[in-house]
This record gives C-alpha cells, structure tokens and sequence, in this order.
C-alpha cells in the first residue's frame, strides 16, 4: 500500500511515491542497485537531516541534473547526502538556532536510533520489550546536555609529583591526563607555528585515503557466506604443512653456495617437534630438501621464535641425526620505507588554500564499552573530544561487542549499530576519517579467523562517506604517510614463544627486538604456529600479512604495557585498551606534521622512503578520571 501524504511528511517514502517523482522528470531508479534499499536509504537521509519528502525529492532531481545524471544509485545519494552536509556546515555560519528547533533535531535523532535498531530487535526477542522503557529513559537523558551535541574544552584535574591537584581548561580538546609522550627531534608544536594541529575539520576536506589490504570480504577465502570452510582452514597449534612460504629474500641469501665440504649456508623455517615448547636444545631447521637438528652453541647473540625464517652459515654433520651447528646468521636486507608521494609544493599548496598542513590521528582500541556493560558514554565523551580538537583520522580496533561483556537484552548486531549511530551523531558533519577494524580473537561480530575480513557494514543504518571499514590487518594511506594496523596481539604471542640468549640481556630493549622481527619477516604475523588464542587461517595468511614495504606508522594494539617506539625509523604504536574495566584504560593520539616531513623527503632524494619519527609527537592519555 502507497504511503499517505501525512506518512511521506519524513522518512516515509515508498517505491511508488519516489517512482512517481523521477517519472515527471524522466529519471529512474538504477537497475544495478535493490530499489528497496534505495528507498531505505532515502528514508535515512530524509530522517536524519529532517527533510520532508517532496523537498527531498525535489533537492534530490536537482542534483541529478547538475551531475546530468538520469538515474538514481547508491553512489549518487552518498554525493547527494555529502552535498546536503556541505550546506550544513555553511549554515553553521549563521546564528544559533532557536531552540525549538534543537528540540526537533533531537527528536529526529532519537527516533533514528530506535527505528533502525530497536524495532528489529524486539522482532527478534520480544523479552527486549521489559527494558524498552528504561531504555529509552536513558537515550532520552543523553540529549539533555547541549555538549553532546557542541562539545566544548573541559576543565579537569591533575595531580602534580608534590601531590597538588591542579584544575585547569584542556585547549586541545583531550579532557584526559596525559601519561607519556615521544616528541620527534624535528617536531614543532602547532601552537608554535602559529597554526592549529589541523584545519578546522568542521570545515575542511576528508584527508585522502588509498586502502591498499583487500576489503572485500570475497577475498577471504569464502567471504560471510560460507565460513564453514574458512572455520576447517585454521591449523591448530602443532600441525605443519607440508611446504612453507618463504618470505621474499635478496639475491645474496638465495645463492645455496657451498663454503667447504661440511660448510654450507642453509635458508629454512624453525619449528619445534610437534606439540613440544621451543628451545635451543629441540630446535629444527626445515628446508626445502630435508629437516636439520639445530645447535646454537656458537652464536653468542640470537633470538628464535616458532616460524622464524633464517637463513645461516652452518658446520654440517652429514651422518643421520648429526647436527646443523649455526655459525653465523646472515641477515636479510632492510625492508625498504614507503615513500611520502606528497612533495613539499603541494604540501605548501594545501596549506595555502586551507587544507591539511598537519595530521592529527587519533587511536583506540576496545573495548569501548565501560566494565563490560553496555555503557557507552566514555566512547561518546572520545567522540565528543575527536570533533573539538579537529582531528583528521580516528581509528577504532575491535573488539566493539566482546565475547565476556554481561548479557545483554540487546543482540550483538544491535548493541554494535548503536555504537555506530553515535559515530554519526557526533562525527558525521566532520571532515574526520573513521576507520573501523575487526578482532577476530574477542569481537562477537567479526569473523572468527586471522585475517580477519571487514565488519558487516549494517544495511538498516545510512552511514556517512567518512566512515570506512577496514580488514585485520590493514594496511592504508593517509596523505601518503602508509599505516599497518593489526589486533592480532602479535607482540603478546612472541612474548611468549620466542627464546634469546645474549651477554648483555638486561640491558636490552625486548619490546624493539620483538617489533624488529616483523620487518625481517616481512610479516605482520610472523609466528607459525599461531598462538592458541589467535584462528589462523593458513589460506590466506602469507598474501594477507606481507609488508612489501616498511610502514610510516605501525599500529600494534596489546595488553601489554602501552607504549611507542621507534623501530627502524618506524613509529610504532601501542596504544592499550580503552577500557581496562571499572573506565580505566588507554588510547593514543598522533600529531605529525606533514609539511615538514614532505620537505624532508623532497631533500632526501629519490630511493628507500623517509622516516616520519622526527616529526610527530605521540601522546598516550588515561581514561581515568582525577
């Protein structure tokens, strides 16, 4: 039945009423998109910005013929709904509203959330029912403060080493204290210079984005239709196939050259006896002809993990079960540094026209609900905190919903939508990338493999441009400056598999010696056989998890201590988990300064990429409240 007129007021257009509109104007809906989904999608877009039908209708056939398009598609409503944000932001120019007018808008964004959530939910549950009035009690609350809406600096209190407590205004838009900082040795801060950490993202352009992982979930393995498949691929710990991928190795390490009658230099992968703990004592080198029992009596200075691939000078024993005494181990050559395209003049052009002369990228890592409930105001004040200090990129990693949070009234799906809701809510009209990750190993919605593929993008909910759903792992680029970003928790697995041996162990920096093997590997999983918390999917684990280049920046979420490093020339974060329980937990925020990094590369030359460590500054805050 055809929607009356009083229904089509907002978000109640139907396939008849929109087909009747185009047909005055010799426009169509487009045959290669669900003409269901396209009318949903329009229903979003009316609903959210408050827009009747016929003057949605109306802006929408005006647009198409400035594109000289005759046919409606998803593509042409996502441009459609950018323009409408465009003249959003002008409005914003403008005075203030007046507040019947703020009271409208809050009731469409109320009923946003539950028309695409809620009602599903109690379909599928009707126990959803019991708490529906409390819960709407609670959302109703979150409107009663204008700041959820215009975040504003907050005021908070920090205590000095003497014990004082201190209050004062946070300018940066981060209310939290801040505990550690690395500051490059070339990083000027954006006070300064006389500029902001970024343009004004309420009104600039979306940084570039370049995805260079696959994200179609089609390209792994079976995609979400099919995991049975995937799910039999994963290889439990102690099962070695029959022949190993062996990362890519230099001309000099490829050559099998024989040195003397028993010396030789070997290429292979180390792997302990089945089901067996690696050691120095049961170490075995496979290779592509036969298996050799390791000794490492000789070499002073070593480390090994389970899937390690070496290439070393050996003294061959040739009688069976004699040893591979290690001599010496050749080490592979450096993994070359992505370049910074950008040079310095357009750089200096983006700037002059208002664009990003800075970057400012924000980390957090879940949970994001507090104490394993399914609070979300702590990830609402990170939200609120990404749009006043204009930051350009926010990346989220999984999990979002997980596994050991209190049951829920609310299904997974749902629980991960409202999150999502209020990325829109709080981000949309931004100029602000958000990247969305997946964690295989404690996500109820994700995948249950490693590499993980995207998220489910959900299809009752109209999601902004800026808001991009990224694999596990992923590698991207923003502005040029190339990220790799993993929730495998790979620095936690070779804390505990790998063994090293040195005359100097105390003093040495285990975390960087961890970080250093994954650009030996080329790898950013290099352990084999995964550890037992992580479902390695063998299928597609070496094409997924190859560095063919050394990351900018290197994003390696982990329950160990929060940290950043500087690896290689590589910026490598760790930046915890937002919520440690009872709202105590971690994220990080970068601050680089790109102009001053373009400059550096146009100086270097051409060949092997330049290091953006110099000139960025990371700072790792606390949740926790003074």
């Amino acid at each position: 039945m055809a929607a009356s007129a009083e229904e089509r007021d907002i978000g109640g257009m139907d396939v008849p009423f929109v087909e009747e509109q185009l047909n005055e104007f010799n426009c169509s809906m487009s045959s290669d998109d669900e003409v269901e989904e396209m009318v949903h999608k329009m229903n979003a877009i009316s609903t959210t910005y408050a827009m009747d039908s016929v003057d949605f209708m109306d802006g929408l056939i005006a647009f198409m013929k400035n594109c000289k398009k005759t046919e409606v598609s998803m593509r042409i409503l996502d441009d459609y709904e950018q323009q409408i944000l465009l003249k959003l932001n002008n409005a914003k120019s403008a005075p203030k509203r007046a507040a019947t007018d703020l009271r409208k808008e809050r009731e469409v964004l109320r009923e946003l959330s539950f028309a695409t959530d809620f009602a599903e939910n109690v379909a599928m549950d009707e126990t959803v029912e019991d708490g529906a009035a409390e819960q709407h009690a609670e959302f109703e609350a979150a409107f009663d403060d204008d700041k959820n809406y215009t975040p504003q600096p907050k005021i908070r209190k920090t205590t000095t080493p003497n014990g004082a407590i201190v209050a004062g205004a946070v300018g940066d838009g981060f209310g939290w204290p801040v505990k550690s900082s690395y500051t490059g040795a070339a990083f000027v801060g954006a006070n300064a210079n006389g500029g902001g950490a970024s343009t004004d993202a309420r009104w600039g352009r979306l940084p570039t984005l370049r995805v260079i992982s696959e994200c179609d979930a089609g390209a792994y393995t079976h995609g979400y239709g099919n995991i049975f498949n995937d799910i039999c691929a994963i290889v439990p710990c102690g099962v070695r196939p029959a022949q190993f991928e062996h990362a890519e190795d230099d001309a000099e390490n490829q050559q099998q050259q024989h040195l003397s009658a028993s010396t030789r230099s070997l290429i292979g992968t180390i792997l302990p006896p089945d089901g067996n703990c690696l050691s120095f004592e049961n170490a075995l080198l496979f290779t592509e002809s036969r298996t050799f029992r390791l000794d490492f009596e000789h070499v002073d200075n070593i480390s090994i993990y389970p899937g390690m691939k070496i290439s070393a000078q050996c003294l061959i024993d040739d009688t069976p079960g004699g040893l591979c005494r290690v001599q010496s181990v050749i080490e592979p050559s450096k993994l070359q540094m992505a370049d910074l395209e950008e040079d310095a003049r357009q750089q200096q052009h983006m700037a002059a026209v208002g664009q990003l002369s800075r970057l400012k990228v924000v980390i957090a890592c879940g949970p994001f609900l507090t104490g394993g409930t399914s609070n979300s105001d702590q990830f609402v004040e990170l939200l609120n905190s990404v749009a006043t200090a204009h930051a350009n990129v926010l990346i989220l990693c999984g999990p979002f919903v997980p596994q050991a949070m209190e049951l829920s009234t609310e299904s997974p799906e749902a629980i991960f939508a409202n999150l999502l809701i209020e990325i829109t809510k709080r981000l949309g009209m931004h100029a602000v990338r958000v990247l969305i990750l997946p964690n295989a190993q404690s996500d109820l919605n994700s995948m249950p493999y490693f590499p993980t593929p995207p998220l489910i993008r959900p299809s009752k909910i109209s999601l902004p441009n800026n808001v991009t759903f990224l694999p596990d792992p992923a590698v991207f680029e923003v502005h040029s400056v190339r990220f790799a970003v993993s929730s495998s928790e790979i620095l936690m697995h070779l804390c505990r598999k790998e063994i090293y041996k040195s005359a100097n162990v105390e003093n040495e920096d285990r975390m960087r010696r961890l970080i250093s093997h994954l650009f030996r590997a080329r790898s950013i999983y290099p352990l084999y056989p995964a550890d037992q918390e992580l479902p390695l999917s063998l299928s597609n684990a070496h094409a997924k998890l190859h560095l063919a280049k050394r990351p900018h920046v290197m994003i390696l979420p982990s329950l160990l201590q929060p940290v950043t490093k500087v690896v290689d020339d590589c910026v490598v974060i760790n930046p915890g988990r937002f919520d440690r329980g009872k709202g105590v937990g971690t994220f990080s925020v970068l601050d680089l300064d790109l102009l001053a990094s373009a400059r550096a590369s146009n100086d270097a030359g051409g060949g092997g990429g330049t290091s953006i460590a110099q000139f960025c500054e990371v700072s790792l805050f606390s949740t926790q409240r003074c």
